[in-house]
């Protein structure tokens, strides 16, 4: 909140200062709906609204995770690396087995001249075709690739590993994304209660500045009318950023929990109330983020997969050894089927075999390239995950820092919260007999309103850092369950 909203803030003064001239034995309350101790305030209740589904944080994020799109597309991910492992799988047994058939018209021979008739000359003619078919079969099944195969299933392996994880990535980003609109609108209700209850006492306090006007003797003018009337303008201009605020963060969650957009929902918490979340040492949560945290599984399981991809292009340079296999089959029932051995005839034959394969490519030269691209590609990844590596690391120590430091600011701004209560009921009591004047009642209350927007920021600061905490660890480190 700007500065001029807290000194519109004399409003409340004059509100008090008024209300206590004219009966002293009623004991003001700043605001009736929240107790005078700030530990013993409790979560405002909401009240029920017909038509109105209202969700915790904990359905919130059950709700996000069953329906969000953005877990659908790392499920796809994940789906599309299991058939590339099926694929590498598969590839152990009968990697090549091919089967070609073929059909068609070739000019006949008449009978009679094939060897028998020692192979009289003979003249073809289009216009005298017959049919014919064929059909070839061929196999080639491996038995030693020197580690081509293997490498290319663990590289496979380890993709779907790394995409598996990204599944808890995608999950544990929605969870980040669903409560920081969840406490933000929680802030926004907070922030909606008090300035409900500042435009409440200002327009008591303008009741009462009118009647003190129309009195011979006060020290009360029509400038203390304006500054009341300034300071409900101020208001209402600050609770409508609020309510429009307020209208687009529940859309946001509508959108995060995949609800149709005219659902009427709304959240449970309807003011920030601090928890009893200890925030252990740093070098905890380091640890617990180097088992949890998503992101460093990942960066292993990519390294690996390079690895084992680098080692595949190299067994390149050695051959592959195996059993391969053919069968040929033809058939042109107007052609003579020649029967000996030593005759090739591709339109009429019946032949198969199965020998031992030893294959190797020659193009070493295309090989080293492809070894050399595989092997930066495996360095780049290492390199990439000790740079990833120093900046989780970083990125807890940093989220560490701010939720401690975010926890200690939220008992500072509680015990300034406390002290401006207090000053605030002091200043009241003597001015309401006479013994403070104006000036230090409007003093206690720009003071109140200052630390009252201050304590509902800082905790709303400390819930995000404990939400960009849990996200960088990779596990709650709240009670928090879902």
């Amino acid at each position: 909140m700007k500065k001029t909203l807290f000194h519109t803030a004399l409003s409340l003064m004059l509100l008090s200062s008024t209300t206590f001239a004219q009966n002293t034995e009623t004991k003001p309350k700043i605001n009736p709906s929240q107790s005078d101790s700030i530990d013993d305030e409790a979560p405002l209740k909401l009240e029920n609204k017909e038509g109105v589904t209202v969700y915790n944080l904990s359905q919130a994020i059950n709700q996000a995770l069953t329906i969000s799109p953005s877990m659908d597309s790392a499920r796809y991910d994940k789906e599309i690396s299991e058939a590339q492992l099926s694929e590498a799988n598969n590839a152990r047994f009968l990697p090549k087995l091919e089967l070609n058939v073929a059909g068609g018209v070739v000019p006949d021979i008449p009978p009679g001249s094939g060897p028998e008739s020692n192979f009289p000359p003979v003249n073809t003619n289009i216009s005298d075709l017959g049919p014919f078919s064929q059909i070839r079969v061929e196999g080639f099944q491996p038995i030693y690739t020197f580690g081509k195969i293997k490498n290319l299933r663990r590289a496979a392996l380890q993709g779907v590993e790394a995409k598996d994880v990204g599944v808890v990535k995608a999950r544990n980003e929605l969870v980040q994304q669903v409560k920081k609109a969840y406490i933000g609108l929680t802030s926004l209700y907070s922030i909606r209660e008090f300035l409900t209850e500042l435009q409440t006492q200002a327009g008591k306090a303008r009741t009462n500045i009118e009647k003190l006007i129309s009195k011979k003797g006060s020290n009360v003018t029509e400038i203390d009318l304006m500054r009341v009337d300034l300071f409900q303008a101020e208001t209402e201009r600050r609770m409508i950023d609020v309510s429009n605020n307020i209208e687009f963060l529940i859309s946001t969650l509508k959108v995060l929990m995949g609800l149709p957009r005219d659902a009427k929902i709304d959240i449970a918490d309807q003011r920030l109330v601090m928890d009893k979340t200890v925030i252990g040492p740093i070098e905890n949560y380091i640890q617990i983020a180097k088992e949890k945290r998503p992101e460093i599984s990942q960066l292993q399981d990519m390294v690996d997969a390079r690895e084992y991809g680098m080692k595949s292009v190299r067994a390149g340079f050695y051959p592959n050894i195996g059993l391969a296999g053919f069968y040929r089959y033809g058939w042109a029932p107007d052609r003579p089927d020649i029967v000996n051995p030593f005759l090739v005839d591709n339109f009429n034959m019946n032949s198969g075999g199965g020998f031992l394969l030893l294959n190797q490519n020659l193009s070493f030269h295309l090989t080293n390239s492809k070894y050399r691209q595989a092997k930066a590609q495996y360095d780049k990844a290492v390199s990439d995950q000790q740079r990833a590596l120093q900046g989780i690391e970083l990125e807890i120590r940093k989220a560490h820092t701010t939720a401690v430091s975010k926890q200690q600011s939220v008992d500072a701004a509680k015990r300034g919260f406390k002290t401006g209560r207090s000053w605030v009921l002091a200043t009241t009591l003597n001015f309401g007999v006479g013994v403070s004047p104006p000036k230090d009642l409007l003093e206690a209350f720009v003071g109140y309103s200052t630390v009252k927007f201050n304590y509902i920021q800082t905790m709303n600061d400390y819930f995000m850092a404990l939400a960009d905490l849990s996200n960088a660890v990779g596990q709650e480190v709240t009670s928090l369950q879902y």
